[in-house]
């Protein structure tokens, strides 16, 4: 018979050998060591899965603390790419270079805007309208702005401000033929731009 079984037959007739007491011992140290072995490897098992979630949780945060970074570092160059324009711009309308002041304030809302600097941003509209209002010719006989007419209309199309779509309009305007214009008046214009040219 089994060993087990043995001391289970002896167990039942109340005969406690020595023999039959040391094998229930060794029964029940064999059961607590598997306990105890199993214990310790759940904890493991759980240190080890807390240990990875950590680190997940760890890792997730260093990249989202990375691109907050990577955000910060270019809203900090944008604001100080606006300053720069800021101060050209008020540099430039002091000497009287109206021109090149409002180009320089454009860059400036268009930095501002990135940097989302709301005082920047007015500031640099508020300017850019006065310059329109006080000088408008400036604009319309400057060759440098007109070549980059686009790129300002984009500059304040992307802009959310009541100023920056008037500015837009303005510009929008600079670069659609005159409407009130009849389509006869304007072929007479082309036919003696063609006789001054031969």
């Amino acid at each position: 018979m089994h060993e087990f079984g043995k001391s289970f037959v002896a167990w039942d007739k109340n005969n406690f050998t020595m023999e039959t007491l040391s094998t229930l011992i060794s029964w029940l140290i064999s059961f607590i060591g598997i306990g105890v072995t199993v214990l310790i490897g759940v904890n493991l098992w759980t240190s080890l899965s807390i240990d990875k979630r950590i680190k997940m949780i760890v890792q997730k945060e260093v990249s989202e603390l990375k691109k907050q970074n990577i955000e910060l570092r270019k809203q900090l160059q944008a604001y100080s790419l606006a300053i720069s324009e800021s101060s050209s711009g008020y540099q430039y309308y002091r000497l009287g270079a109206t021109a090149d002041a409002f180009y320089c304030y454009a860059n400036a809302v268009e930095y501002a805007s990135k940097a989302d600097d709301k005082n920047l941003l007015s500031e640099a509209l508020d300017t850019c309208k006065e310059i329109m209002e006080k000088d408008p010719q400036c604009i319309t006989e400057n060759q440098h702005t007109l070549e980059n007419l686009d790129a300002i209309r984009d500059i304040f199309v992307n802009v959310r401000d009541e100023r920056a779509y008037d500015l837009y309009s303005y510009f929008v305007s600079l670069s659609t033929p005159d409407k009130n214009q009849s389509h006869e008046v304007s072929q007479q214009g082309e036919e003696i731009e063609l006789d001054n040219k031969e």
